[in-house]
């Protein structure tokens, strides 16, 4: 993932390195997933260009850092309709 350097975000990463994403659900259920993980920021410029080409973008302007995230979790919660409880959770965790 790119982030823009001197942000917030920025700042707690390379100090901490901890993340977790989060979706928004969608508009007719309360469906969630997120994941959990270390970034950690990578200095390669043939991966830089690669991610970029991944991205399907020409350029990433230079103040946009790239990090790679090391998954530790992540959970996905479905329902089959909007306030169904409790949901079916799938869960995954490394080794």
């Amino acid at each position: 993932m790119f982030i823009v350097t001197g942000t917030p975000k920025y700042v707690d990463l390379i100090r901490d390195g901890r993340v977790a994403i989060h979706t928004f659900s969608p508009e007719d259920v309360d469906d969630e997933f997120h994941i959990t993980g270390v970034a950690q920021m990578v200095r390669d410029e043939a991966v830089r260009a690669a991610a970029v080409g991944d991205y399907h973008l020409e350029h990433v302007p230079d103040d946009h850092a790239l990090f790679r995230i090391d998954l530790r979790s992540a959970m996905h919660a479905k329902y089959r309709f909007r306030g169904e409880w409790p949901p079916t959770y799938r869960v995954w965790k490394s080794a």
